[in-house]
């Protein structure tokens, strides 16, 4: 048995959940604002300067400034935020899974003062507050603290990495489809190729930028977190079989230092997205979960509480 269930809902680890939704959530405006500006506005640029040739300057400068305005500004600040937040999230792991924290790795605690701020910060709607007193399956709770633990951790993964394939499709998508407007409205003018080139896709390059970068950055991100999966599966295996406790604490701090590195660097998600697929994945976690606490029951010849 573990105090998982019990620890993950007490106070002090639902006000760091909160505040790491509301850092990650601003992180996400400033996201949704290049999206604004790369692409709504890039298509008006690029169609306004296919039919009106002496709006092209214009168009152009606003692709370059958009560009110096994301490269500068709003990247490294998004950035910013979600390290704070991968802090966070790491100081709420450790005590709800009864980690040490790595200061080598991960730096100084958050300060109590940053989670008290962003806490306090925008009232959450009752679907999101409820979805932070469940955040790891309750299904652990019957294991032992060395096999519970690494079925929260695969399930950090497997979670994390479902939505950034579905993510990465839909970036693709967007972006295609920019571009189809411009080549469209190109070939409906009978423009030359240099005005079309200037005019066209020069105001698509913060767009093109954005959407290249989001989807390379969330397949990358899927695919460190499915070699971490497989990391907490082989973990799983030497669990069941018999491996020494201080092997299996060992390697689930390391696995933790890689997962807090891949929250402190993750591409983001817009809250819509992941709450729509949120309680279909939800659920998945859970049955994975309960079907993983059944085989160590079986293997290890558990009693059921």
């Amino acid at each position: 048995m573990n105090n998982i269930p019990a620890v993950q809902i007490a106070p002090p680890q639902i006000a760091r959940l909160r505040a790491q939704r509301r850092l990650y959530s601003s992180a996400k405006n400033l996201l949704a604002l290049q999206v604004v500006l790369s692409a709504p506005f890039a298509v008006a640029w690029s169609v306004a300067g296919i039919f009106f040739p002496t709006t092209k300057a214009y168009a152009a400068s606003w692709g370059i400034a958009v560009t110096l305005l994301d490269t500068f500004v709003l990247t490294p600040r998004q950035k910013s935020l979600k390290a704070k937040a991968a802090k966070i999230q790491e100081a709420f792991d450790c005590d709800v899974l009864s980690l040490e924290w790595r200061s080598i790795s991960v730096g100084s605690r958050p300060d109590p003062e940053d989670v008290v701020k962003w806490s306090a910060r925008k009232k959450l709607s009752p679907e999101d507050e409820k979805d932070l007193t469940g955040w790891y399956p309750k299904a652990v709770g019957v294991l032992p603290i060395s096999l519970a633990r690494i079925v929260c951790q695969r399930a950090n993964c497997w979670w994390d990495a479902e939505l950034r394939r579905r993510y990465a499709a839909g970036a693709v998508a967007v972006v295609s489809a920019i571009f189809g407007i411009s080549a469209v409205a190109g070939i409906i003018g009978h423009f030359p190729l240099d005005q079309w080139v200037l005019a066209g896709i020069v105001p698509l390059l913060p767009v093109s930028i954005l959407g290249i970068r989001q989807y390379k950055d969330q397949r990358e991100a899927a695919e460190r977190l499915d070699a971490l999966r497989g990391h907490a599966e082989r973990l799983w295996r030497e669990a069941l079989g018999g491996a020494q406790e201080d092997r299996l604490m060992q390697q689930s701090r390391e696995l933790q230092d890689e997962l807090f590195d891949h929250r402190r660097r993750n591409p983001l998600i817009f809250d819509s997205i992941y709450a729509k697929l949120r309680n279909r994945q939800e659920e998945q976690m859970n049955r994975a979960a309960e079907e993983l606490v059944e085989e160590a029951r079986k293997q290890l010849h558990l009693d059921r509480p």
